[in-house]
């Protein structure tokens, strides 16, 4: 493996005080290693910012050896908050290091470690940690009429955002409400469709995101749940590529399928993954669970907790260039549509209004 040139900082010989839960992974170079991320309390630093502190510990069965380590912590933006790394020789009954990561409302900060056996040929061998537990949430909780969480939505349209969210027809103006009954009511009408998103309140690079969603039965919409890793407003600018994740995207002429997929959007290079048709149920009839888990270099995909398709990896793309992470760290913001019509039509139109209802939304660390 290449040694590593980045610099070294202070590296703490004992772990921090944790949260209930010490994840563990293991990964393979050389040796088999077993990594340990114990999450601390959140705290202040002297500059008023909130910060996650976590203490890392990695082991492995062989003797001791010149070792390559790296432990980097990411913020809830993708950004690099610290980085600790070292070529030494240790024994492996174990290692501790300690990093933080800026942790603001909203966020989903996580942290990498990297490991190998210096010089030895072999590419390191890497894990990722999100913290542990609930990252965001939202039951539409609420009396009937109210509007949405202005903490955690906002509108999405070509008002708040640039043309492309106006595709479907979606229009300006925050419509959807609250049903009184814990359910948020996404409405449209054949010539307005209706959106929201959690740019520049919330986004993830690494978690696992379900939603709870009751779909129209009215023919001719387009509901979607879907994340996008653009720039989170108008019109700043974005490096290509960027990655959509399409977790639940139905036509409902077709009231008992939906289908999900990936696109790497970067011009020429554009590619697109093996899309999957899901459901085989009545979607109009009942809240089904949606899910995606992010992952480094690959996505799974569930509906009502079974896996739906194939485990989509970085290496669908023949090398084309890959629009998440680890190799962009830019965070998924989640978005809520109802629209018009479709990326490719209907065979029925739309002639009546229709209600989407969200039971809940939520993000889950790894």
């Amino acid at each position: 493996m290449v040694s590593l040139s980045v610099g070294i900082l202070g590296v703490c010989v004992a772990p921090v005080a944790h949260a209930d839960v010490t994840q563990q992974k293991s990964c393979v170079s050389g040796p088999t290693w077993t990594v340990k991320a114990a999450w601390g309390e959140r705290y202040t630093d002297f500059k008023g910012a909130s910060r996650i502190r976590v203490a890392v510990q990695w082991t492995a069965a062989a003797g001791p050896t010149v070792t390559d380590w790296e432990v980097r912590s990411h913020n809830g933006d993708g950004t690099v908050a610290e980085t600790l790394a070292k070529r030494e020789t240790f024994p492996y009954g174990g290692k501790w290091a300690s990093v933080n990561a800026r942790d603001p409302l909203g966020s989903a900060p996580f942290v990498t470690v990297k490991l190998g056996v210096a010089d030895d040929g072999r590419t390191d061998c890497s894990v990722t940690f999100t913290p542990p537990g609930l990252l965001f949430s939202d039951d539409s909780n609420g009396p009937s009429g109210q509007s949405f969480d202005r903490s955690k939505w906002q509108d999405w349209s070509s008002c708040s955002y640039h043309a492309s969210a106006a595709y479907g027809n979606i229009k300006c103006g925050a419509t959807e409400t609250l049903d009184g009954q814990g359910h948020l009511r996404i409405p449209a009408t054949p010539t307005t469709g209706a959106s929201l998103s959690t740019a520049t309140k919330f986004g993830f690079v690494y978690g696992e995101m379900s939603a709870w969603i009751k779909n129209p039965a009215a023919d001719g919409y387009w509901p979607a749940l879907w994340t996008l890793n653009a720039e989170p407003e108008c019109c700043l600018a974005k490096t290509l590529p960027v990655g959509e994740i399409d977790v639940m995207e139905g036509y409902t002429t077709w009231d008992d399928l939906y289908h999900r997929g990936v696109h790497n959007w970067n011009d020429s290079l554009t590619w697109t993954s093996n899309d999957a048709v899901c459901g085989n149920v009545d979607l109009t009839a009942a809240y089904h669970k949606y899910t995606v888990r992010v992952e480094p270099e690959k996505m799974i995909f569930f509906f009502d907790g079974k896996q739906c398709g194939t485990t989509f990896t970085k290496g669908y793309g023949g090398g084309k260039p890959y629009a998440f992470g680890p190799d962009v760290l830019d965070p998924n913001f989640i978005i809520l549509t109802l629209a018009v019509g479709g990326a490719d039509g209907q065979q029925n139109p739309a002639t009546q209004p229709a209600i989407m209802l969200v039971d809940r939304v939520e993000v889950r660390g790894l």
